[in-house]
């Protein structure tokens, strides 16, 4: 199919119009196709911003579909949320495929951790719900999603596939798996669909390995989508660190032997009395699975906590907030040299000891006559999470005693959390990804700063790109109004918080409910909450906030509350759809600057600044803007929705920098005025429905 067939599907006498009820030619949509297709034509990589309603998934699919049924190449599409892949698998791609008459293949692929291992599950039968069982037997894709009830974490684990202890084409289970099924699903798919995390999973071991040709978590490619492309950067970073934790040693070390008697080594013992009933204690596994091992794990669950505690302390002591970036001074400390470190050193030895021990078992099974046919799954899963714990020592031992790496940023945080990682991940991206792809196009509704480029840009290690920016096809001017009070104090002001209550509080009232209220931080939404929440319930509104549920019951319960109001920090400005009378009012607290003291925003504004740039303009607003324009867009999510988004941070007003947030707004209606006036201006938008004068 020639570039101009594929572009009058979009036609309003296309075929889509006649089979997508409430089709609508959306200019943006249209465009987009065609910037899609150039890219996968001229081998482009391309940066593209369709707002709200644009329909970029389409604009996307269709020239992906058409490659893949003209060329024979693959495409991954790659997102950050289950929302949007539950989208393209569910509604937009069938439709596609029924629509155009395409005999095509579209997979999702998940991570190993997604799916039963039926080795494990058959292991375990005695211990596992019959249900289970049952159902392992009719299960299609033998996913964790899939199950009628979600296990428990422990029974998750118990049964749960994972990498470390796979023994692949050797499992008697292998032509059943789960996994690998989907693996070779996958193998032979036009579209693969995957989130971000899996994608960097892949890129790393095609790094490794220097395998850019074959499969590795993914089968080859070499177009890529990747949609919600405002993630990348957390995501890539947030994958590549290093980390390790008092909770993830002792939560390993429970996996082989628990206090409760429970753990692949007690299921090792297990099963030697089921070989050997009348073995009366004498066999040479016993005293290591008896006596050895769980006295060395007593010992070692204790030194993790002394020396856990000893590194608390030491980050309690140097700051009082809950991140301490680790510097040079903090490595050449009294405290760290004299106490951290020797306690380490002795932890990292006796974990050695312990993990050479938990490895004679091995020794010991295989010289048996018997066990090795009986016990080879297990042996698996202890060398798996023996391997695990081995790189928990490696990183805790990097972090405790190596020399600062300039390229890299540790830190200390909450209750024994230390990770270290990339300061720049662009290096990384540019030479696994988009210098080695002959077509990339990274897409979202909020990708641009202040109507550029350049930010993401440097931030992923782009050079060369197509760059095109699709405002909504949605009325802002007449749907949307844009409010802020002006006698608001700045929010550093001690009394922020009450007035900002108070404002709050005239918002919702002006709205009658139907709003999100959106914090930066979890502390000030609790502090709102207590001042506001027996106010609101005497005037009859009902309040959700985030932590009292998960996410999708408290969208779930407000959705179907009237008079409901929202209160939510991070996961609320994004990736939520509440459409029509539900959601009237988005209240934006304060500009979602990053918090100032975060190490890795620390040590990133202090290479931007070594560069001659400046930190704020280079790296903090256009932060902030992103995740401003994420904020403002949970408000109007098609062509009927109506309301007000209000930003309680007179700072969008005062401050020279309020212009470029404002620019990278969709045009509506602004109104910078004192609390009051602001309240009656809501009232007359939400009466009247009459188009508000700009001011």
């Amino acid at each position: 199919m020639n570039r101009e067939t594929l572009l009058s599907l979009l036609d309003s006498d296309g075929v889509f119009s006649e089979k997508l009820p409430g089709f609508e030619v959306r200019e943006g949509q249209a465009a987009m196709l065609r910037d899609v297709l150039s890219a996968y034509e001229n081998e482009e990589t391309a940066l593209i911003e369709a707002g709200t309603g644009t329909g970029k998934s389409l604009a996307y699919l269709i020239p992906a579909l058409f490659w893949a049924l003209d060329k024979g190449e693959p495409t991954v599409v790659a997102t950050n949320t289950i929302a949007l892949q539950e989208q393209l698998l569910q509604k937009d791609i069938p439709f596609l495929l029924e629509t155009l008459g395409l005999e095509l293949k579209a997979v999702l692929v998940k991570g190993m951790h997604n799916y039963v291992c039926l080795r494990k599950l058959h292991d375990g039968a005695n211990e596992v719900p019959e249900s289970l069982l049952n159902w392992s037997r009719s299960a299609k894709e033998g996913s964790r999603s899939e199950l009628p009830v979600l296990p428990s974490h422990d029974l998750w684990e118990q049964i749960g596939a994972e990498a470390e202890g796979c023994t692949h084409a050797k499992c008697p289970h292998y032509k059943e798996c789960f996994f690998f099924k989907a693996r070779r699903e996958a193998a032979d798919a036009h579209l693969i669909i995957a989130n971000h995390h899996l994608l960097f999973a892949d890129l790393s071991l095609r790094q490794q390995n220097g395998n850019y040709g074959e499969t590795c978590v993914l089968p080859p490619y070499h177009r890529l989508i990747l949609d919600e492309a405002h993630h990348i950067e957390d995501v890539a970073t947030e994958y590549f660190a290093d980390k390790v934790s008092r909770r993830g040693l002792i939560h390993f070390l429970g996996r082989l032997l628990s206090d409760r008697s429970t753990g692949k080594l007690m299921a090792l013992h297990k099963k030697l009395f089921e070989v050997y009933p009348d073995t009366g204690g004498e066999h040479e596994l016993l005293d290591l699975l008896e006596l050895t091992l769980p006295t060395s794990k007593r010992a070692l669950v204790d030194q993790i906590h002394s020396t856990f505690e000893l590194i608390n302390q030491f980050a309690r002591d140097q700051q009082k907030e809950e991140k301490l970036r680790f510097r040079e001074g903090h490595l050449n400390h009294p405290f760290w040299v004299e106490m951290v470190q020797p306690a380490v050193q002795e932890l990292i030895e006796s974990g050695k000891g312990f993990l050479q021990a938990a490895l004679l078992v091995e020794v010991h099974v295989k010289r048996d006559p018997i066990l090795p046919g009986k016990c080879e799954g297990l042996l698996a899963d202890i060398g798996g999470i023996c391997n695990r714990l081995e790189g928990f020592l490696e990183v805790l031992s990097n972090f405790v005693f190596s020399p600062i790496e300039p390229t890299r940023v540790r830190w200390i945080e909450g209750e024994g959390h230390l990770i270290t990682a990339d300061l720049e991940i662009a290096p990384r991206l540019s030479e696994a990804l988009f210098d080695r792809l002959p077509t990339a196009v990274l897409c979202s509704a909020t990708l641009s700063t202040n109507t550029s480029f350049a930010f993401i840009r440097s931030r992923l290690g782009i050079g060369r790109a197509v760059e095109k920016i699709y405002d909504s096809p949605f009325d802002y001017s007449c749907q949307a109004m844009l409010s802020v009070p002006i006698d608001l104090p700045d929010p550093s002001h001690p009394q922020f918080t009450s007035r900002a209550a108070s404002s709050i509080f005239e918002m919702i009232e002006a709205s009658r409910g139907g709003a999100f209220v959106l914090f930066t931080s979890y502390q000030m939404l609790r502090n709102c909450e207590q001042i506001l929440a027996d106010k609101l319930l005497e005037k009859r509104y009902t309040l959700f906030c985030q932590g009292d549920d998960g996410r999708t019951a408290l969208l779930e319960n407000f959705r179907k509350t009237k008079r409901a109001v929202l209160f939510g920090t991070d996961s609320f400005w994004e990736g939520v759809d509440v459409v029509g009378e539900a959601l009237r009012c988005v209240i934006l607290v304060k500009l979602p600057f990053k918090v100032p003291s975060d190490p890795l925003f620390q040590a990133r504004s202090e290479a931007i600044a070594e560069k001659g740039g400046s930190p704020f303009f280079d790296y903090s607003l256009p932060h902030a803007i992103v995740k401003f324009k994420q904020g403002f867009g949970r408000l109007i999510r098609n062509k009927e929705d109506r309301g007000c988004v209000v930003c309680l941070d007179s700072r969008l007003v005062k401050k020279g920098y309020g212009k470029q947030f404002l620019k990278s707004l969709p045009p509506c209606p602004h109104h910078f005025e004192i609390s009051s006036s602001l309240a009656s201006k809501l009232q007359k938008f939400y009466n009247t429905g009459a188009r508000p004068k700009i001011l």
